[in-house]
């Protein structure tokens, strides 16, 4: 019969469903999600390079635009931002070796955590990567988090 093979029949006459397969092919179904979030777990230098771009992007966006200049230099204010905007692409190394020094990670296999703190900008930004993709979650001063964080004995 046509749809009976994953159900059995009980003492009423009816169907019940065979468990026993249906746990079977969902424990298939989470060893094949398992192992693809592990070897989909991306690296530290996948992240340094996901970082730095945003981190160049942000400042490009935030420091390197015309309403920065000061009036003054309105003439050449078109060189500068284009000055501004290749000094941090052409820093891009400098900027993952710094991120690097400040980036700590935790990997649970699956997918991992990143915990950034910029000093400079006195903020501290948490990332977690999964499946080959990052989402930054956290991005929170470091006053406040110095004064949450418990204090060791």
């Amino acid at each position: 019969m046509l749809g009976t093979f994953d159900r059995k029949k009980d003492n009423s006459g009816g169907f019940k469903p065979n468990w026993g397969n249906i746990l079977g092919k969902g424990a298939i179904v989470l060893t094949i999600l398992a192992g693809t979030m592990s070897l989909t777990n991306p690296t530290r230098e996948e992240y340094l390079n996901y970082a730095s771009g945003r981190l160049i992007t942000e400042a490009k966006e935030n420091w390197c635009n015309q309403s920065n200049v000061p009036e003054f230099l309105n003439g050449i204010s078109g060189s500068l931002v284009d000055a501004c905007q290749s000094l941090f692409t052409n820093q891009r190394d400098w900027i993952q070796n710094n991120i690097n020094k400040a980036t700590d990670r935790q990997n649970a296999i699956l997918f991992s955590v990143y915990t950034t703190d910029f000093d400079f900008v006195d903020k501290r930004y948490r990332t977690i990567g999964v499946l080959g993709n990052f989402l930054t979650f956290s991005s929170e001063s470091l006053e406040e988090t110095k004064q949450i964080e418990p204090v060791s004995k």
